[in-house]
């Protein structure tokens, strides 16, 4: 049986870091996924032959992984986003206010509803500052 706790006092890290490390290769290992790991007596909960791959690839194989020598391909990190507009905005509101902003970007002929809410936040903002942004 694992027994990650063995597995990091051999290669002298936290737990803090084996998060950070994980995280990188897999992004939704979270501090309280990190802590059901770590007790698989409990939980019967253990990393992925990639995140023990990506483990032996840092730190080094050693005591306490399920399979140590286990060959696998290690996935790659998380690329960056490639968008030219990289700032979301979310907005949550009732049906008949979604409804008349539908049919207000069908009559008006806008493409997207990106670019109805652009508009009204580029007037928004020339109404308070007199300044029209491109």
């Amino acid at each position: 049986m694992q027994n990650y706790n063995e597995f990091l006092d051999n290669a002298g890290v936290s737990q803090k870091v084996m998060i950070q490390i994980l995280r990188q290769y897999f992004p939704s290992f979270t501090k309280s996924i990190c802590s059901i790991v770590m007790r698989p007596k409990k939980y019967g909960v253990s990393l992925c032959p990639e995140a023990e791959a990506v483990l032996v690839d840092v730190f080094g194989p050693g005591p306490g992984l399920a399979r140590p020598d286990i060959d696998v391909e290690l996935p790659q990190p998380r690329r960056k986003e490639n968008r030219k507009k990289g700032n979301r905005v979310t907005v949550w509101m009732n049906d008949d206010l979604y409804l008349r902003l539908v049919s207000l970007k069908t009559s008006e002929e806008f493409p997207t509803m990106t670019a109805l809410v652009e508009r009204a936040i580029r007037e928004f903002i020339y109404r308070n500052t007199q300044e029209w942004l491109e």
